[in-house]
């Protein structure tokens, strides 16, 4: 579990932290600053007050947003929108889902609206997401996976159905669910689940979200997928071939951000790469060590607009070379 001063420090005040700098340091208006992290001006406004309030804004910003620069470093390197970081403090596994949860549903809380369409992939990280979501008041927001599931769990991960219910009860909306696992066995099986009229009106809830939040997976053995038998030795040793260094919703790419020519892929039973290039705000939630390659694969892919990770992530990000 965490430390509280690290919890309260890794979101709230990192928001404040964040509106001030770049309201006092980097000379944005109030209205650009909303833009820019999908606020209202008002509610700008008020977040510069409670900055003053508490002393995070004196003379200078205090330490706390020591790195803010870093960020800056990471838009300046890949083609995102935003980016948020937690402090790494050695945190590695379930400890570092859970911060890297808290923080995106820090940001989700900050940007979603009434009545969005939110789509949701499969993943540990992810799983913690509806143990942090605070809202001021009910949205009536629509829940969605954007990818088939687990037919079994690991007890460690939460099933993507329970993950669904879960948000769709805090944000007073609905959930719809792809009750199929991410992966069938042939072609021809997918081809004829995806003809069902059923399944198709759950990808088109999907194909219409306002924002997706997803993770990233490894292509070893540490991998969820293939640890509820999704993904076998064979596929592994395949994508091996390919270069493969992670996935993002079951789609492999290479170090350079290229999509894989991977067999797995026609079995894939998700929303498409056009149909996740569509939503208009794609958040990534993931790292620690395993999962550097996969995360810098995903922001040369072009489909991440804003990036959660932690800080020493961050840094290796930055000074990773070009390809």
């Amino acid at each position: 579990m965490h430390d509280s001063t690290l919890e309260d420090i890794s979101t709230r005040e990192q928001l404040l932290a964040r509106v001030a700098w770049l309201y006092y340091e980097r000379d944005l208006t109030q209205a650009e600053i909303g833009a820019r992290l999908g606020l209202s001006r008002i509610t700008v406004n008020r977040l510069l007050k409670e900055a003053r309030q508490s002393g995070i804004v004196e003379i200078r910003i205090r330490p706390i947003s020591t790195d803010l620069p870093l960020v800056e470093a990471l838009l300046q390197r890949y083609p995102l929108q935003d980016a948020w970081l937690v402090p790494a403090m050695d945190q590695t596994g379930e400890e570092l889902a859970q911060s890297l949860a808290q923080m995106a549903a820090m940001v989700l809380a900050q940007r979603l609206q009434e009545g969005w369409t939110v789509g949701i992939g499969v993943s540990r990280t992810i799983s913690y997401i509806p143990d942090f979501l605070v809202l001021e008041k009910p949205l009536a927001c629509r829940f969605v996976t954007l990818m088939g599931g687990l037919y079994f769990r690991p007890v460690e991960v939460t099933h993507n159905f329970d993950v669904l219910t879960r948000l769709a009860v805090l944000t007073g909306g609905e959930a719809y669910y792809l009750p199929l696992p991410t992966f069938v066995s042939e072609p021809a099986t997918r081809d004829h689940l995806l003809a069902d009229p059923l399944i198709q009106r759950s990808l088109d809830v999907a194909r219409q979200a306002n924002v997706a939040i997803f993770s990233v997976g490894t292509v070893d053995q540490s991998a969820l997928l293939y640890q509820v038998g999704l993904l076998g030795e064979e596929d592994l040793n395949e994508l091996r071939v390919y270069q493969a260094v992670g996935d993002v919703l079951g789609y492999f790419f290479d170090r350079r951000g290229q999509l894989v020519p991977a067999g797995i892929h026609q079995r894939l039973l998700g929303i498409s790469l056009s149909d996740l290039q569509r939503i208009p705000l794609k958040m990534l939630a993931a790292g620690g060590q395993p999962k550097r390659p996969a995360v810098k694969a995903a922001l040369s892919s072009g489909l991440v607009d804003v990036l959660v990770t932690d800080t020493a992530t961050a840094h290796w990000l930055c000074d990773a070379e070009e390809v």
